[in-house]
C-alpha cells in the first residue's frame, strides 16, 4: 500500500472518528462501517484478518506480532491450532502466518504442525545433556516418544549442540538410534575385556551379554572395537542373526594341538568328533591346521592322509600279486562307511597301472583278474558240461527254443527295419537331396535300442561278450545255488571270523550271466546239429505264409479302391465290413497262423486272444491285439493301419504293386470268375458272377460283394455300360428276383424257370463279349 493511499485511510478513520462523536444524526450505523470495510478490502485498499466471530479486525502485521508473543508466552512452543483458538482466528490464517514467522526468523521452525523457535532447542538439548550425562546412554526413539518429535529432529539437536551443549557424545555404530557417552563405553568396555579374559572354553555370546548386564548392541559394538584394536584373547564366530559365541585363543590354540596329534597318531580326521569338540566347520578347521602338511582325501564323513592310502594302496597290490581278494574295510579306520571306502578304492585302483585290472565288488572288495577267471573255469568245469547235456537231451531246452521263437522273430524284425530305413536314407538322401535351391535338409532320428541289458558289475572287455542278454534271462543252465557252492568251497572263504555273505552273493550274481551265457552257446551248437533238417522246414512254411498275407493284403487293398465307385455311402458302409468279415478274416487268419506254431480254428475270439497270450514280446503283443480289436470294427482305415503295424513288427516287406503286377492280378481275378461263370448253370450265381465280372471291365476294379449287393452293382453298370450291354443283364435279374418270389405251387414258378434257363447262356455269352472289347 503507497503512502498516498495510507493517508487517505487516515483521514477516513478521523472522519469516521468525529462522526461517532457527533450528534446522531451524523453517526454511521454498524452495518455501514462493515459494508465501508468490506469495500476497501475488495479494492485492495484495506488488508485485514477477520475474528472467527466475525465482529473484530486485525492486521497480517498485528497478528504475527500476537503469534511471536503467544510463542514467547509458551516457553519457544506452540501448537498452530492452539495458537487459532486463543488468537480467535481462522487456523489456515495462522499456518500461513507461521510460514511468514518461519521465513522472517531462520530459528523458528514448524514441526508437525507446531512452532518451535532456538529457545526451546536449546532447552531439549539442554534436558538430553542432563540425561547423557546422567545415565550414559540414550535412545532417540524414547526421546522422541518423551518429547512428541521427529526422530530426525533430536539426530539434528544432538549434531548441531554435540561438543557445545551436549559434551562427549557418541552414536553407535551397530544402532544408530543409539547415543552414549565415552565414560560409559570405557566403563563397560573394562567389565567385557573382564569377562573375555576369564572365559576359557567356547561360550554363547548371549550367555555373556547376560553375565554383563549390557545391552546387546552395546555389546557387539564394544566387542567389535576390541576385536579390531586386538585387545581380546580370541574370536567371534559368524553371527547368525544375534546368535554367535565366543571361542577364546587358548582354547583354539590347544584344539588345534589336539587336531594335529590326533591326525599323526591316527592318520584321519573324522568331522563328527571335530563337531563335538566345538568346531563348526571341521573341513575348514582342517585345511587351515593340516592341509599345508599332508595331502589329504576328504571323504562324506572324515578325512585320511597319504599315509593311509598308501597303506591300502600296498594291500591292494599284495591281494593282486597273490591272485586273491581283499575286504579293504578291515583295515580302515571304523569310521570309515562303504561309500567312503569305494571312493577311497576307486582312486587306489586308477592311479596305479599295476591295479587297472582289479574288479571291486560290494563297494570295498578288490578282486585279482587271476582269482575272477580261475573261479570261472572251475565253475565251468564242474558244473556246465552235466548240465549243458541233460537240458538238451530232457527237451527243456527245445521247448525254451519254442517259447522263445516270436520274440526272436519280432526282434529279427525291428532290427531289419532300423536296417531298411538307413539304407533308404542313405539312398535318398546325403545332407541335401536333390538339386539347386529345392533340395530338401534331412534329420536323424535317434533310437533307443530295445534289447538291451544294463550290467551291474564292471567286467574286462574279454569277459563283456560273456554277459547274459535280455532274450536269455528265461532259461537257466545253472542255479545260483551251485554257483554259490563251488564259490564257498574255495578256501578263500573258509574264514570264519568275518562274514562273506554279500561278497559271495554279488559274484553268484557276476558269474550267473557269463555262465550261463557260455552254457547256452555250448547248448545252442548241440541242439542245431539235430534241428538243421527241422528249421529248413520251418523257413519254407514261413516263406509260404508270407506269400499267403501279402497276397491277400494286395486283393484287400484292391478291393477297397472299388468301394470307392459306389457313390451311396450306405452301401459303401455295408461294403466296408463285408470286406472285413470276409478277406479281412482271411488276411487276419493268415496273421495269426504265421506267428503260431501250428494251424489253430480261428472261429472264436478265444483262440486270437491264446496265440496273443502266449506271445512275450510286447511290442507283437500290442499289434495283434490291435488287429484283433480292427476286425471286429467296421473302419477299414483302421484295419488296414494294424494290418501294417502287424507286418511291420512280423518283418514282412510289402513292396508298392506296379501297374504291370496290378495288370496281371486283375487278368487272372477276371479269369478266375469267367471260369466260375462258365461252370455253374445256378441263375443267382450265373446273375452275380455276371455283375462282378462286369463291374470289373467297366471301372478296372474287382469288387468283394455277396448276393444281396447286386442291385448296387447294377446301378453303377447301368451309368456306364451301353445300353445293349446292360439290357440282358437288367432283364435276367428281374427274372431272378421273380422267381424267389414264387414257389413251386405257383402258376408263372415254370414259365419263369423256363425263362431263366434260357437266358442263362445268352447272358455269359454276352458277358463274354464285353469282356474281350
Amino acid at each position: 500500500m503507497s503512502s498516498f493511499d495510507w493517508e487517505e485511510v487516515k483521514r477516513l478513520a478521523a472522519d469516521f472518528q468525529r462522526t461517532q462523536f457527533s450528534s446522531a444524526a451524523q453517526k454511521l450505523s454498524e452495518r455501514n462501517c462493515v459494508e465501508i470495510i468490506t469495500k476497501l478490502t475488495q479494492l485492495k485498499l484495506l488488508d485485514v484478518v477477520f475474528t472467527n466471530d466475525g465482529k473484530s479486525y486485525i492486521t497480517p502485521k498485528y497478528l504475527i506480532k500476537e503469534i511471536k508473543d503467544e510463542l514467547y508466552v509458551h516457553n519457544g512452543r506452540a501448537n498452530l491450532i492452539d495458537l487459532a483458538k486463543s488468537l480467535n482466528v481462522d487456523a489456515s490464517v495462522i499456518t500461513s502466518l507461521a510460514h511468514e514467522v518461519v521465513k522472517e526468523d531462520s530459528s523458528v521452525r514448524v514441526i508437525l504442525g507446531q512452532l518451535i523457535d532456538h529457545s526451546y532447542v536449546i532447552n531439549v538439548a539442554e534436558e538430553i545433556n542432563d540425561r547423557l550425562q546422567q545415565h550414559g546412554l540414550i535412545n532417540v526413539s524414547e526421546l522422541a516418544r518423551t518429547f512428541d518429535l521427529p526422530a530426525d529432529f533430536i539426530h539434528s539437536i544432538i549434531k548441531e549442540n554435540s561438543g557445545r551443549i551436549i559434551r562427549g557424545v557418541k552414536q553407535d555404530k551397530q544402532d544408530v538410534q543409539t547415543y552414549y557417552t565415552e565414560n560409559y563405553l570405557n566403563r563397560y568396555k573394562s567389565i567385557v575385556k573382564g569377562a573375555l579374559a576369564a572365559i576359557t572354553r567356547p561360550t554363547q555370546i548371549s550367555t555373556i551379554i547376560s553375565h554383563c548386564g549390557i545391552k546387546e548392541n552395546v555389546f557387539f559394538s564394544i566387542i567389535d572395537s576390541l576385536i579390531e584394536s586386538k585387545q581380546v584373547p580370541g574370536i567371534v564366530t559368524e553371527r547368525c542373526g544375534s546368535v554367535c559365541s565366543y571361542i577364546p585363543q587358548i582354547y583354539i590354540k590347544s584344539q588345534t594341538e589336539w587336531v594335529k596329534n590326533f591326525f599323526t597318531q591316527n592318520g584321519y580326521l573324522e568331522y563328527d568328533a571335530l563337531s563335538r569338540s566345538g568346531i563348526n566347520d571341521p573341513k575348514s578347521f582342517i585345511e587351515k591346521s593340516v592341509q599345508s602338511q599332508e595331502n589329504l582325501q576328504y571323504l562324506k564323513n572324515c578325512a585320511i592322509g597319504q599315509g593311509l592310502l598308501d597303506q591300502i594302496e600296498a594291500s591292494v597290490e599284495e591281494a593282486v600279486a597273490s591272485q586273491s581278494w581283499i575286504n579293504i574295510l578291515s583295515i580302515l579306520p571304523t569310521v570309515i562307511d562303504a561309500e567312503d571306502a569305494e571312493i577311497i578304492l576307486q582312486k587306489t585302483v586308477k592311479g596305479n597301472r599295476n591295479l587297472s585290472s582289479v574288479q571291486i565288488f560290494n563297494q570295498v572288495y578288490a578282486v585279482s583278474e587271476a582269482f575272477l577267471n580261475t573261479l570261472y573255469s572251475r565253475i565251468a568245469d564242474q558244473i556246465m558240461p552235466e548240465n549243458v547235456n541233460q537240458a538238451v537231451n530232457s527237451g527243456t531246452y527245445e521247448q525254451y527254443i519254442i517259447e522263445s521263437k516270436v520274440s526272436s522273430v519280432a526282434s529279427d524284425g525291428d532290427k531289419r527295419e532300423l536296417s531298411r530305413k538307413e539304407e533308404r536314407k542313405k539312398r535318398t538322401t546325403v545332407g541335401k537331396s536333390g538339386g539347386g535351391t529345392q533340395g530338401r535338409e534331412t534329420k536323424t532320428k535317434v533310437t533307443k535300442k530295445k534289447y538291451g541289458q544294463k550290467s551291474s558289475h564292471k567286467i574286462d572287455s574279454d569277459e563283456e561278450e560273456l554277459v547274459k542278454p535280455k532274450s536269455f534271462s528265461s532259461f537257466e543252465f545253472v542255479s545260483y545255488e551251485e554257483i554259490q557252492n563251488v564259490i564257498q568251497s574255495d578256501k578263500s572263504f573258509q574264514d570264519e571270523d568275518f562274514d562273506h555273505s554279500e561278497f559271495i552273493e554279488n559274484l553268484q550274481l557276476h558269474y550267473y550271466p557269463l555262465i550261463n551265457k557260455a552254457a547256452l552257446t555250448l547248448a545252442q551248437s548241440v541242439y542245431e546239429a539235430r534241428q538243421a533238417n527241422i528249421n529248413s522246414s520251418k523257413r519254407k512254411l514261413n516263406a509260404e505264409l508270407q506269400d499267403n498275407i501279402i497276397s491277400l493284403y494286395q486283393d484287400f487293398k484292391l478291393y477297397q479302391r472299388a468301394i470307392k465307385e459306389f457313390n451311396d455311402e450306405d452301401c459303401q458302409s455295408q461294403l466296408n465290413k463285408y470286406l472285413l468279415k470276409s478277406t479281412g478274416t482271411q488276411l487276419t487268419n493268415a496273421c495269426f497262423t504265421f506267428i503260431s506254431d501250428k494251424c489253430e480254428d480261428f472261429t472264436s475270439p478265444k483262440s486270437y486272444q491264446k496265440i496273443i497270450t502266449s506271445v512275450d514280446n510286447k511290442e507283437v503283443k500290442d499289434a495283434f491285439t490291435k488287429l484283433q480289436k480292427a476286425m471286429n470294427g467296421s473302419s477299414i482305415e483302421e484295419f488296414v493301419s494294424s494290418v501294417d503295424d502287424v507286418l511291420s513288427v512280423l518283418n514282412i516287406m510289402m513292396k508298392k504293386m506296379d501297374k504291370k503286377k496290378e495288370k496281371a492280378l486283375l487278368e487272372s481275378h477276371k479269369q478266375a470268375l469267367l471260369n466260375k461263370l462258365e461252370e455253374t448253370d445256378d441263375p443267382p450265381l450265373v446273375l452275380h458272377l455276371a455283375s462282378l465280372i462286369l463291374f470289373q471291365n467297366v471301372t478296372q476294379n474287382m469288387v468283394n460283394a455277396s448276393g444281396r449287393f447286386v442291385t448296387n452293382i447294377l446301378g453303377v453298370l447301368e451309368k456306364r455300360l451301353p445300353a445293349e450291354d446292360y439290357q440282358p443283364v437288367h432283364q435276367y435279374h428281374t427274372l431272378v428276383l421273380k422267381f424267389f418270389k414264387l414257389s413251386e405251387d405257383d402258376e408263372e414258378y415254370a414259365s419263369i424257370n423256363g425263362e431263366l434257363k434260357e437266358n442263362t447262356p445268352l447272358l455269359k455269352q454276352k458277358v463274354s463279349c464285353v469282356t474281350k472289347k
